[in-house]
């Protein structure tokens, strides 16, 4: 895992392995894929991220996970695990 990384919009994302997503939901992540090129669960980039102070302020936050496809450049899958 890399370091907490925080974007320009206060969004927290640390880089994952699929096997940690794997392990923490009761989904089946295994069928995701990309819809332009097909690349499959395990060769996606994943992250775990959460949504600034402020937003859980404002009952808004969101924690999760993301998938995006390092070969087309796309979000493929956003899963919210957690919101309040």
């Amino acid at each position: 895992m890399v370091p907490d990384e925080q974007n320009k919009n206060g969004l927290l994302s640390t880089s994952v392995s699929f096997e940690y997503v794997k392990a923490r939901l009761s989904i089946n992540t295994k069928q995701l894929q990309c819809p332009q090129c097909d690349l499959q669960s395990d060769n996606l980039n994943w992250f775990e991220f959460r949504t600034p102070d402020a937003s859980w302020r404002h009952l808004a936050g969101r924690q999760g996970f993301c998938a995006e496809c390092p070969v087309c450049n796309i979000e493929v899958q956003n899963i919210v695990t957690k919101m309040s």
